[in-house]
């Protein structure tokens, strides 16, 4: 994602993602045109709604892109694997 921001921040006023199957309940905006990037993932800085889902073992991770033209595209972004301990999302950190 962080190739898409870069490549295509020009067009794009901001970047969502959550489960596709439950987006309600699972989607935070993780970077708009504004503000840069909301939130990185266990970051130490409090909460500040944009928390999301990134993995499922039954939905679907995706993105929506909203464009200036005010147009949106939707985008799976998946890989089949088996990762109970969630380390894409890197280290924990220190949480003061």
């Amino acid at each position: 994602m962080a190739a898409l921001i870069r490549d295509n921040a020009d067009v794009m006023v901001q970047l969502e993602a959550g489960l596709a199957e439950d987006w309600v309940n699972t989607h935070g905006i993780i970077w708009d045109e504004q503000r840069g990037y909301h939130r990185y993932p266990n970051d130490n800085r409090g909460m500040d709604g944009a928390v999301f889902w990134a993995a499922s073992t039954w939905a679907t991770p995706a993105i929506v892109v909203t464009f200036h033209n005010e147009s949106t595209r939707a985008f799976s972004c998946f890989k089949h694997g088996n990762d109970p301990d969630f380390h894409y999302l890197g280290s924990l950190g220190k949480l003061d």
